[in-house]
């Protein structure tokens, strides 16, 4: 049997005989529940969770077993936060209760008046199901949410900043509420597509908020781009002005320019300090999660962040600008990317994409110096392993280890499924029969499983239908560097010819503007191009961070590629999606003797883990506080240099040893450990 909702409404349920599928079909994700000898599937009301759902079902049963996520967390009949599970069983007294279900699909399941005790099968939270039994039958209703990854609508604008600067606010009308909550990817979702035409049009069931919050700023180009996700990100209404304010409705008037503070400037570090206060504010709300950044800063705020969680818009934007930019910056959200348009009508397209990726945008007019990006570098033990965002630009030759921006690539990545590790095909296309063994002995060699694990073919293209051949494979990752007598017009052809084009491509040759886009128009995500061939090293450790859902970005930076290279496409692409959500760390140890280590972890942002999002190391140690993604939060405790071995042993984990990128081509010792640390000790003292 089974229930769908129609495009706005995108959650389908699909019961057997001991199974409910939840599928998020915008996402195209599923989670399964088990629900042995349940007694028939039928529909239930949305209205009874206290949470957003698009639909949900109802059934009753003796026992529920959850299937893979990344977290699960328990809530009374109000919605009240009761914590999370162990492998202990745990057990509950006759209620109602919420299961709060994270993880590639949105759900929670509503406990109906029943007594029952829940444990995960194993202490390894990361793969284990988490098993429910009840003391009789009992009914359960599944509420889900569609994580909303795509536009739902289209607003069609012509060229006229008057125009756009009407359409702004329409593009919010995605973000599900307008709390704090907001903060939280999962409720802002994908804003409306906008297309260019002859007259302005905002669809009728598009509802633009109404937060008493407003934009004043001249009706350019320039400003409306600038301006656009602090816009989008408040709710705000915009009108146009002489001067850059914003408005609350209680008749505050913030200044959206000062003096050594350009518009881009302040539009970067306000949208970082309202993500970040809201991430506080919302501690006492659906997730009462154990915070790094809370237990920082809020001691040193004038206000308590909790009691904001029912104040108005206005009323906590008033207590977010009365704190000092000095204390927030080591804790403010670092931006996967920035980047720059043209004031230009032909980039409003690109709007809604870089809204979701909630990320400040700057304008490359002259008229603003180069900006910040809303967090600097001031604590050399987390603030400082935060790398810079990458440079994206809509210019048709992006400058060097930059990202050419491509409409199509962003509709690409909304039309594929992302594959998750297991399942990654990779098709390395090397220019001589030596260097295509050089490269199957490096992949047959890797200490680490990334590459191992994959499912990588190696050939040494010598014509044009060898590199045909190889896309009919339909690859994820193709790395193509041209035979003698070939190019890259020979990629673009077999391309052509075969209808295939693979999510990720790099090409170890220059490829020029022209032919960037055609691999885009054919699928393509995102690409990388170099001058020359990678050596075999660069290659192989290039995608052995791809394969783990690294960046196409981050991980040319962690393969220490020399340059020159360029990206083009969708920057912070991740080529895999790790299972339960789960975001690949990177792990800085710095020696502070050849057997104690300090140890910083750094979670970045992709767009499978977007801004907002929090993460922690999965385990069962109730100490262990939950950080915001793209922060780097120092550890607490002294690591022996076996703790090290096994971050070095971790495929979950880049580890940066003492300043050198580790990429598991020497075996992993405690002498490899202590002869660094003795190196880095012995120039520290020099």
């Amino acid at each position: 049997m089974t229930f769908t909702g129609d495009y706005e409404d995108p959650i389908t349920f699909v019961a057997s005989a001991d199974t409910i599928r939840v599928r998020d079909e915008l996402e195209t994700q599923q989670l399964d529940l088990t629900v042995p000898d349940h007694e028939g599937v039928e529909r239930a009301s949305t209205r009874r969770f206290p949470f957003p759902v698009d639909d949900a079902v109802g059934v009753t049963t003796r026992e529920l077993a959850v299937g893979a996520h990344s977290s699960l967390h328990v809530r009374d009949e109000r919605g009240e936060h009761l914590g999370e599970l162990t492998s202990t069983p745990r057990e509950f007294s006759r209620g109602t209760y919420y299961l709060d279900v994270q993880g590639s699909v949105k759900a929670y399941v509503r406990i109906v008046d029943a007594s029952f005790t829940a444990s995960y099968r194993s202490a390894n939270l990361d793969y284990a199901p988490l098993d429910v039994a009840f003391d009789a039958p009992a009914r359960i209703e599944v509420g889900a949410r569609s994580i909303h990854g795509r536009p739902g609508a289209t607003v069609t604008v012509p060229d006229d900043p008057d125009a756009l600067l009407e359409a702004l606010p329409a593009l919010a009308s995605s973000i599900k509420e307008f709390s704090p909550e907001r903060s939280w990817p999962t409720l802002r979702g994908h804003p409306p597509a906008i297309e260019r035409g002859e007259r302005l049009h905002v669809p009728d069931g598009l509802s633009t908020p109404t937060t008493g919050v407003t934009v004043e700023v001249p009706a350019t180009y320039a400003d409306l781009y600038r301006v656009a996700p602090l816009v989008f990100y408040l709710g705000a209404d915009v009108v146009a002005g002489r001067r850059r304010r914003l408005h609350l409705g209680n008749g505050y008037v913030e200044p959206l320019v000062r003096i050594r503070r350009s518009l881009e400037d302040r539009v970067a570090e306000l949208l970082g300090r309202c993500l970040l206060f809201d991430s506080l504010v919302r501690i006492g709300g659906y997730y009462s999660l154990p915070r790094h950044e809370y237990d920082e800063l809020a001691p040193r705020l004038p206000f308590y962040p909790p009691n904001l969680a029912d104040a108005s818009t206005s009323e906590r934007l008033i207590e977010y600008f009365e704190v000092d930019a000095d204390l927030l910056e080591p804790f403010l959200p670092g931006w996967p990317y920035v980047p720059t348009l043209r004031p230009d009508p032909a980039d409003a397209e690109l709007l809604p994409s870089l809204l979701d990726s909630l990320t400040p945008i700057r304008v490359a007019d002259g008229a603003d110096p180069e900006p910040s990006t809303g967090a600097s570098p001031s604590s050399p033990d987390e603030r400082s392993h935060v790398p810079a965002p990458v440079r994206a630009t809509t210019a048709e030759r992006a400058p060097e280890g930059a990202v050419r921006l491509l409409p199509e690539a962003f509709r690409n990545a909304r039309r594929r499924t992302i594959v998750e590790p297991p399942d990654v095909r990779a098709a390395f296309l090397a220019a001589t029969a030596d260097r295509a063994e050089r490269l199957r002995e490096y992949v047959a060699d890797a200490r680490q499983s990334r590459l191992r694990a994959a499912d990588v073919d190696v050939v040494a293209a010598a014509d044009a239908r060898a590199v045909e051949r190889a896309l009919e494979t339909r690859p994820d990752l193709l790395y193509y560097e041209p035979a003698p007598g070939l190019g890259p017009d020979d990629l673009l052809d077999a391309v052509r010819s075969t209808g295939e084009s693979p999510a990720v491509a790099a090409v170890g040759a220059p490829l020029d503007p022209a032919a960037e886009a055609a691999l885009v128009e054919h699928g393509t995500v995102a690409g990388m191009t170099a001058d020359r061939p990678l050596a075999v090293r660069e290659l192989g450790r290039f995608a052995s961070s791809l394969v783990v859902g690294v960046s196409v970005e981050r991980s040319a930076a962690l393969a220490e590629l020399e340059p020159p290279f360029r990206f083009f496409g969708k920057p912070a692409h991740a080529l895999v999606r790790r299972q339960h959500g789960v975001v690949t760390l990177e792990a800085n140890v710095r020696s502070l003797s050849p057997d104690e280590h300090e140890v910083v972890r750094y979670a970045p942002v992709v767009e499978t883990v977007p801004v907002g999002s929090v993460t922690r190391v999965r385990n069962e140690n109730p100490e262990d506080t939950y950080h915001l993604v793209g922060n780097a939060v120092a550890q607490a405790d002294v690591h022996s240099t076996e703790d090290v071995l096994a971050l070095l042993a971790d495929d979950d984990y880049v580890v940066r040893l003492n300043g050198e990128q580790y990429h598991g081509e020497r075996e992993a010792s405690a002498d490899l450990v202590r002869e660094s640390a003795r190196r880095t000790l012995g120039r520290t003292r020099d």
